[in-house]
């Protein structure tokens, strides 16, 4: 069981570290693309809470993931709607992150 386990948490730390990967690159363009890419890990978050062999995430990719959603949580400098969609969008993650279990 152990070892089934440990194959689950790493295949599934793989996949995470490969979404983040990928979402990197369109970060840099327009904010619907940050806010897409927000939902998207979002979705694969609560879809590691929601499996039966969930396990934790190693420290490692908790904090490649907080890391990934830092910069776009705060305080913003405009009063810019597409702004506060990015915040709250990576607002929403950190919050699916933290469901996860210890």
């Amino acid at each position: 069981l152990s070892t089934t386990t440990t194959t689950t948490q790493q295949q599934q730390e793989e996949k995470v570290a490969r979404l983040l990967s990928k979402l990197s690159t369109p970060l840099t363009t327009s904010s619907s693309c940050h806010t897409k890419a927000f939902a998207l890990l979002n979705g694969a978050l609560k879809g590691l809470v929601s499996t039966e062999t969930t396990s934790s995430l190693s420290c490692d990719v908790v904090q490649l993931i907080g890391n990934f959603l830092i910069p776009h949580i705060g305080p913003l400098d405009d009063d810019v709607p597409e702004e506060e969609e990015v915040r709250d969008a990576a607002t929403y993650c950190l919050l699916s992150l933290l469901s996860l279990p210890p």
